[in-house]
Parts: C-alpha cells; sequence; structure tokens
C-alpha cells in the first residue's frame, strides 16, 4: 500500500465540481476525486482544525468509536471501477481488527479526525493517479497551460466517490 498526505479539497476552476486531492508520501502522482460538498466541508474542517460547536456526523462516529473502545486504524481507497473509487475503514477493536466498507471521503473525514494514516493500493494509484505538469519560469505564469492542465486532470480523475 502506498501512504498519501491529503493535500487540499476544492472545486476545480471553471467546474462547480468538487474535487478531494491526495499525493502519494514518497513520490509525486496525485489521485484526485470528486466527492460531495457536506463531505468536502467535513474535510475541510478538519484540516484546518476547526471544531463546531456541537458535533457533525464524522465526530460523532468519531466520538462513538472512543467510547466503544475502538480506534481507526487506517483507511484505504481500494479500488477504481467504472470511474467510481471505493474505500474502506480499518478499525483496531477491542475484538481484534475490522474493515468497513465506506466512501473514500468520509474514510479521509474520519482519518484526519482519528489521526489515521490514509492509504492507496497501489493499482489504484496507477490507474487513476496523475503527475502534476511541471511549472515553468517562462511565460506569464500558466493561463491557457494552467487551463489545459485541470482539463487534463478532470479527464483523469473522472471518478465518483461511492
Amino acid at each position: 500500500m502506498i501512504e498519501m498526505d491529503v493535500v487540499n479539497v476544492g472545486m476545480l476552476a471553471g467546474s462547480s465540481n468538487i474535487v478531494l486531492v491526495l499525493k502519494e508520501q514518497d513520490g509525486e502522482r496525485l489521485l484526485i476525486m470528486e466527492i460531495g460538498p457536506l463531505e468536502a466541508n467535513a474535510i475541510a474542517m478538519a484540516l484546518e482544525e476547526i471544531r463546531p460547536p456541537r458535533p457533525l456526523t464524522h465526530d460523532l462516529f468519531n466520538s462513538a468509536l472512543g467510547q466503544l473502545d475502538t480506534r481507526i486504524d487506517s483507511v484505504t481507497i481500494v479500488d477504481f471501477k467504472d470511474s467510481t473509487f471505493f474505500g474502506q475503514l480499518n478499525l483496531d477493536t477491542p475484538a481484534g481488527p475490522v474493515s468497513l466498507d465506506a466512501r473514500p471521503s468520509d474514510c479521509v473525514a474520519l482519518a484526519l479526525r482519528g489521526g489515521a494514516p490514509v492509504y492507496v493500493q497501489p493499482e489504484v494509484l496507477d490507474r487513476a493517479g496523475v503527475v502534476p505538469a511541471e511549472e515553468t519560469d517562462a511565460g506569464d505564469g500558466g493561463g491557457d497551460e494552467d487551463e489545459e492542465e485541470e482539463d487534463n486532470d478532470d479527464d483523469d480523475d473522472g471518478g465518483t466517490v461511492h
């Protein structure tokens, strides 16, 4: 498995699509996934370490796990089929390890709250990962080149989260 860092969550330029961007820790490939607005908000809040006055769903789930003496060991993006990413929540429970099928966006939101690592299966990163275009010092800093890169990213990620 390949460990990933959560780089960003936000909207694609010129689009209403919200994406989650993961980067391999020991490489340069990115995994870009379209996610829903609620999951994006949950991830953004965790990245910014914002604590809501009342627990949101991911906070509640994480709290319940703690009350049950269970922790999130890791989360894994396990598959990419028909433009859809699939995730797995790996728990360490008093009865032993338990893995649950979950949307990758929910997995990441929970991992950020629980301090757990995010992994991706190598074959998923091989199929759906993208290498960012190198920036050059020449020119005006991008313009059309940036738009083309975003279009390529959109074509390459093509994935929704389930």
